[in-house]
């Protein structure tokens, strides 16, 4: 899935620049997002989904709620066509729908795009009983701070005792010295930099995996991009993504952030598989971190692992109901060598949302940050023992969801009344370490 970025001078060049690479029977889409942020987002309304059917109202989702929007263009109401639909898919696909779209049935097509002080939108298009259909996952374009994340302490202070500081030699800040370039010029001639100390911070050595976990639309994205954006404002260190589809801008951050498409900007040859692609390109280019947007087949597990155990931060994302089913995952895939495994997993998160009474969205996490009983438990293959941690809140780097529930109520964010529906809203009829289905 290839993102088409759209990004002016500012947010109302950007938007003038996204409408006129619109046609007038395109333009109506355009118009529908703006529309979105300015009634719904800007007022709070945490979008997650906007669902578009041929000849039906336009609804909005907010997690799985969907809800209807009312859209009216000159005081008529709003019902989409075929024609505006194919339209919008021929343009940011430029492929061709054919009469009456009849090449694209059968076809489920996906694109995404960002538009700078607009959103992410990822797109998936296909035909159904009642005609077509454009489901639309929507991610805000700012990167989210660490703090309004919603981690519990144990995890926030985790994520901050990675950075550490370090001395440095380096000339004097740019503008008080230049250095000169240019056919025969010796730049120790024209002038010699006095040298100095200083003190910066980078990401503790040795790395390891920051693993996420949860069902789609969960928040991995979103926290994902929280910390990478919190260690890319905290440190100097180089960041690497990669992701299919790009899914948050990091500009203005004092690391450099390099973010990388698959199939886009990294292909697979006749040579080397994606994975490999990956892992060459990412480890000639010396990053400290390095963030792989979700991992979805055994080879992709392996290739994080193992760019975790050569000494890079390692965040990843894989799809999963909890902590020991994602590590079981990995376990067995790493069952003959369970070592390389636990000499990787630095801390694993699973993501659960909710919302709360007054309709905001509200996050549960269980977390298991391993200390060496349980590291050491991992690398003989012991997955009882992390399932013990749990169930009897064994060591003090641990929290379970019904912990973080609690965390809630403590943090007045839910009350003792909704504790039921929060988690039986978060977590269905998923049955947690020791704790009966409900």
């Amino acid at each position: 899935m290839k993102t088409k970025l759209f990004k002016g001078i500012n947010a109302v060049d950007t938007k003038k620049i996204f409408m006129e690479s619109l046609t007038p029977n395109q333009q109506w889409y355009g118009k529908l997002l703006y529309g979105i942020r300015e009634g719904w987002i800007k007022n709070g309304c945490n979008i997650t989904e906007i669902l578009i059917q041929e000849m039906q109202p336009i609804s909005i989702a907010v997690l799985k709620a969907y809800l209807p929007c009312p859209v009216r263009f000159d005081d008529d109401e709003f019902l989409p066509t075929k024609g505006q639909i194919l339209g919008v898919v021929e343009r940011f696909t430029e492929i061709s729908p054919g009469n009456n779209g009849e090449a694209l049935i059968g076809n489920s097509i996906d694109f995404a795009f960002q538009v700078f002080g607009l959103g992410i939108f990822r797109n998936n298009f296909s035909f159904s009983n009642n005609g077509c259909t454009l489901s639309i996952r929507y991610l805000p374009h700012e990167v989210p701070k660490l703090e309004d994340v919603g981690y519990p302490d144990i995890y926030r202070n985790y994520l901050k005792n990675i950075i550490e500081k370090v001395a440095i030699k380096s000339p004097p800040p740019v503008g008080e010295y230049y250095i000169q370039c240019g056919e025969g010029v010796n730049p120790i001639d024209v002038q010699k930099p006095v040298i100095t100390t200083i003190n910066t911070q980078v990401p503790r050595s040795g790395g390891g995996l920051i693993l996420h976990i949860g069902p789609t639309g969960s928040g991995k994205t979103t926290a994902m991009a929280a910390e990478v954006g919190h260690i890319a404002d905290q440190t100097a260190a180089l960041i690497l993504t990669y992701e299919d589809p790009i899914e948050f801008s990091f500009v203005g951050t004092t690391s450099p952030v390099s973010s990388f498409e698959l199939g886009r900007d990294i292909k697979e040859n006749e040579d080397f598989t994606l994975p490999e692609m990956v892992r060459r390109h990412s480890l000639r280019k010396n990053p400290a971190v390095i963030m792989f947007g979700e991992m979805r087949t055994s080879e992709q597990m392996r290739m994080v692992v193992d760019m975790a155990n050569s000494g890079h931060w390692v965040l990843a994302s894989m799809h999963g109901q909890s902590v020991l089913e994602a590590v079981g995952v990995l376990a067995s895939i790493y069952k003959d060598e369970p070592y390389v495994l636990a000499n990787s997993l630095k801390a694993a998160v699973a993501h659960r949302l909710a919302t709360n009474q007054q309709g905001n969205v509200i996050p549960l996490f269980e977390i298991f940050i391993p200390d060496d009983v349980r590291t050491t438990a991992l690398a003989k293959g012991n997955l009882d023992e992390i399932k013990r941690t749990f169930k009897e809140g064994l060591g003090d780097q641990s929290v379970t969801f019904e912990q973080s529930i609690e965390f809630l109520v403590r943090n007045n964010k839910i009350t003792m009344m909704e504790k039921d529906r929060i988690r039986k809203m978060a977590l269905g009829n998923i049955k947690t370490v020791g704790e009966k289905n409900v």
